[in-house]
């Protein structure tokens, strides 16, 4: 087995079809094929399979992966490893952040860049309450991913950075009386929410129901990233993250909620493959909180 298959069988696999990562190589595509198929042979097993128009991983391509990106990622590390003391610390670094929490990662990630100019890092978004969050962990696709708690996976380590506050939001016309909003007793107007698939929906609509309320829905989004547009544009109220909340003031009204809306984000990684980059990204993040990591 050779490093450029690995990387071969990497581009097919992110994108989902040899035409495509021949593209992203800048390869030709029978060369990225012939590769493939030698790997196969060498592995005994199909690494991929044909639906529809593209390739997808097989059950053997799904075992590779995980291993097949560590390996990777390592190998870009390897002078750190090599002399981890330097004091001139490069390689990668991938991150995978919820788009919900990347403003409170901001101020961490601009303080890594400064102390680790050499290092690339790489921030990946991650869709809301992905089911299935922490196996892009656990399959090596990144070093740690920014997520709410708590974390249901007893092999991997999670460090606690912070609660994010939820805030209601309602369009700039609206004359709301000054001070919290109840949020069993919201302001006579319709909500704009997204479906209850996502877990602050369903902790909001919870305690809704669990008190006798429910708000009249004007609209029913999957997109976050709608949710102030709409806001703004008259369609209802909805609740959001602060920070988010707080760059539309002036085209919304912000109120805080009772009883308040928190929930917990932190870094979930795994400690036994953490790259150097990743161990000084950790740390930063210690210091700034003043917290030790903990396991779920």
């Amino acid at each position: 087995m050779e490093m450029r298959q690995i990387e071969y069988f990497l581009a097919i696999a992110d994108h989902g079809g040899v035409a495509a990562a021949a593209r992203a190589l800048d390869t030709a595509r029978p060369t990225l094929s012939q590769s493939i198929r030698a790997l196969e042979r060498e592995l005994g097993a199909p690494l991929f399979f044909r639906m529809g128009g593209g390739l997808t991983l097989t059950a053997a391509g799904r075992a590779l992966l995980g291993p097949s990106r560590r390996l990777m990622r390592n190998m870009s590390n390897w002078p750190d490893v090599l002399a981890p003391n330097s004091g001139d610390l490069g390689g990668h670094l991938d991150i995978a952040v919820f788009p919900a929490l990347a403003d409170s990662v901001v101020d961490l990630i601009a303080r890594f860049y400064t102390r680790h100019p050499r290092v690339e890092l790489r921030l990946t978004d991650m869709h809301d309450d992905h089911p299935r969050a922490t196996d892009v962990v656990r399959n090596g696709a990144v070093d740690a991913v920014v997520m709410h708690l708590p974390v249901v996976d007893d092999a991997l380590a999670v460090l606690p950075l912070g609660e994010q506050e939820f805030v209601a939001i309602y369009p700039s016309e609206v004359d709301l009386p000054p001070g919290p909003v109840d949020l069993t007793s919201l302001p006579d107007l319709p909500m704009v929410l997204v479906p209850e698939t996502h877990t602050l929906s369903r902790q909001v609509g919870t305690t809704l129901r669990s008190r006798g309320s429910r708000p009249r829905v004007a609209t029913l989004t999957e997109h976050r990233e709608a949710l102030v547009p709409l806001v703004a544009a008259g369609v209802g109220g909805a609740i959001v993250d602060r920070s988010t909340a707080e760059t539309a003031l002036g085209l919304v009204v912000l109120r805080p909620i009772e009883p308040p809306v928190l929930r917990r984000f932190g870094l979930v990684y795994d400690e036994a493959r953490l790259t150097p980059a990743a161990e000084a990204f950790l740390a930063l993040a210690r210091d700034g909180k003043g917290k030790e990591g903990c396991h779920t």
